[in-house]
Formats: structure tokens, C-alpha cells, sequence
């Protein structure tokens, strides 16, 4: 019997077979596109995040281990965009917070420094001081936000995670 239409016009394949797949290469090629994006910005605000601690762990030595004030910033001194994390914008010119409750108290009065927060990226307050967990703005993907400790180590966290991180 012979066929009156060819269902299979391009040796074996339907029309919709490459479509299909010309479908998923570019919908692969567009997740792949954004993902470095965010990692770029991740990894600027983490490397900003642990500049910042190295520069105030070297106040801190300088004046016999106590922590700065109220007015740490300023003590501190900071030049250039370290003080802009790339996912606040560019109009927000200091996306870091302090933990304000450290004023003033010496580093040898903490058990476990690697427990206790001491810069977190991610502040709304207009002081740039965190006197509560609660002056967090998860700004990050995944309601995330980039945390310091007094050890100098840098993590990401997600907001549930913050149960068991220690606010002085």
C-alpha cells in the first residue's frame, strides 16, 4: 500500500522534535546566563563583608581589644565601595550594620567568638547599627543575608537558620 502523506518530511523526525529541542537548549542557556550574575554579586558582598571584618579586627587590636562605639564607622575610617553591597543598589551608600551592642566591651569578655555577630550586610536602619535580630533585611536571594563573626569568619545565612547565632 502506498503512503498518500509523509508524516516524518526530514529523514526520520518530525517537525516538532527540533523545535522541541531548540526549546530546552535556550531555556538552559537563560538559567545559565542569571545564576552567575547573582554569584558575582554574592561573591562582591561576602568579600566586602570580610574586608570589613579584617578592618575592624585591626581597630580592635589597636585599642587594647574593646570594640568601637556607637560611632564605629567613623572610627573606622572606610574608603572606596566597600560599603556597598551590590544587591542594595547603587543609591545606598553603606548596606553594612554594626552590632551595637558590642560598644565598648572587650574582646576577652566572649567564650566562643565564633558564635557572635559583629557586622551583618543587609541593614535598612539609617544609623547602620544593629541593636536586634530583627534589623536584618534579607535583601539576598533565598531571604538570606551575608553575617561576620568576631573570629573573622564570613557565612551565608538563610533566615531560618538564625536560631542558634548568638547576639550579644
Amino acid at each position: 500500500m502506498r503512503k498518500i502523506f509523509n508524516f516524518r518530511p526530514f529523514g526520520g523526525y518530525l517537525l516538532l522534535e527540533p523545535l522541541a529541542v531548540l526549546l530546552v537548549i535556550s531555556v538552559m542557556g537563560v538559567t545559565s546566563l542569571s545564576t552567575p550574575r547573582y554569584e558575582r554579586e554574592m561573591d562582591k558582598c561576602t568579600k566586602n563583608q570580610r574586608q570589613l571584618s579584617v578592618e575592624m579586627m585591626m581597630y580592635i587590636e589597636e585599642n587594647n581589644y574593646v570594640f568601637p562605639g556607637q560611632t564605629a564607622w567613623e572610627d573606622i575610617a572606610l574608603t572606596g565601595r566597600v560599603l556597598q553591597c551590590p544587591t542594595a543598589g547603587e543609591d545606598v551608600t553603606n548596606a553594612y550594620a554594626y552590632n551595637a551592642n558590642l560598644a565598648g566591651v572587650s574582646f576577652d569578655s566572649f567564650d566562643d567568638p565564633e558564635d557572635y555577630i559583629i557586622l551583618f550586610a543587609d541593614s535598612d536602619r539609617e544609623d547602620n547599627m544593629m541593636h536586634s535580630m530583627d534589623d536584618i533585611a534579607f535583601r539576598h536571594e533565598w531571604d538570606s543575608a551575608i553575617i561576620s563573626f568576631l573570629d573573622g569568619h564570613v557565612s551565608w545565612y538563610c533566615e531560618y537558620e538564625f536560631d542558634y547565632l548568638r547576639f550579644k
